[in-house]
């Protein structure tokens, strides 16, 4: 970017004394060397030779082959003021012509800034557009590459005032440091509403989860209590009981397998139960409202609240 801000400085501060013969053969050097990067594609080293030989004599041949390097990197809006410099200057009728013809094939990728000055002759007032200085004037139009641009303005002794202006290619935007800038306030910050209706909402959905949870592990208790009562039951086979049509059992195992039918009962009970526990949980969980609405409601027969709600 100090580059390409660089060679629009270089056209206002080239110096108006005539360049010594060394310089000139210097210049011409570059020029040629600038040539060969150009025509090679390597349009970085191009603009930097040519830039060195523009400052050393700033002819418009070498001018011209500037703007066009510096379109080639895209920088558009520079290359259009230095073909419309090269244009101003020239005195040869194909040259200006031809300088002409490319401002005018850069002019619609470009977008136009109008800047309006209150005061533009304060002593050591300074104007900058896109961070490249201009001459102020009470109204200064420029051609600027699309997108946001900023005007910066100073001067001595008084704070300096930045504005931006959104300009697309085709486009011309007026920046006016005359009338009091405008500033969007940012959109108000809006807290979600809370209440009755969200409490009511979480409480139920944690209801509905905690009776899930009990149920599920009611149903687990009673799976594993039936597995520990068939164990217990096979236990008594065959030392103390005979595994006949109905089984025969010693007093031991009488008592096993009494207790184990009770044990795989209770695990029944349990599991029926969690599983009932479950049931409810989801209904409770897939019921709570989703959306609740309080407003106030009047009517000819009197006034109070209205409740609504997704369930």
């Amino acid at each position: 970017m100090l580059r390409v801000v660089a060679s629009l400085v270089l056209l206002q501060a080239v110096a108006l004394a005539q360049p010594t013969p060394d310089q000139v053969a210097q210049a011409k050097q570059l020029f040629e060397d600038g040539r060969k990067l150009e025509q090679a594609g390597k349009y970085q080293e191009a603009c930097d030779t040519f830039s060195k030989s523009f400052a050393l004599d700033p002819a418009i041949g070498t001018e011209l082959n500037l703007g066009d390097c510096q379109e080639h990197l895209g920088h558009l809006a520079i290359a259009w003021h230095l073909f419309d410099d090269a244009a101003k200057k020239d005195s040869d009728a194909d040259r200006v012509k031809y300088a002409r013809g490319r401002t005018a094939a850069l002019a619609p990728k470009l977008a136009t800034v109008m800047i309006k000055l209150p005061d533009p002759g304060v002593v050591g007032l300074v104007v900058k557009v896109a961070g490249n200085p201009v001459p102020p004037t009470a109204e200064i139009t420029t051609m600027v590459d699309p997108g946001d641009v900023e005007v910066e303005v100073a001067a001595p002794g008084r704070p300096s005032e930045t504005r931006t202006a959104k300009a697309a290619a085709g486009e011309t935007v007026t920046v006016d440091f005359g009338a009091p800038q405008v500033v969007t306030p940012p959109p108000p910050h809006e807290e979600p509403p809370a209440g009755p209706a969200t409490e009511r909402r979480h409480s139920r959905v944690v209801a509905g989860e905690a009776i899930i949870g009990i149920g599920g592990a009611g149903v687990v208790t009673g799976v594993v209590l039936g597995l520990v009562a068939r164990s217990q039951y096979n236990s008594a086979f065959p030392t103390h009981c005979m595994n006949t049509s109905k089984p025969v059992c010693d007093p031991s195992g009488y008592t096993t397998t009494t207790d184990a039918i009770t044990l795989a009962n209770a695990g029944t009970v349990i599991s029926v139960v969690g599983i009932a526990a479950v049931a409810a949980g989801a209904i409770v969980w897939f019921t709570a409202p989703k959306d609740i609405v309080v407003a106030p409601a009047a009517s000819g027969q009197g006034a109070g609240i209205s409740v609504s709600g997704t369930f």
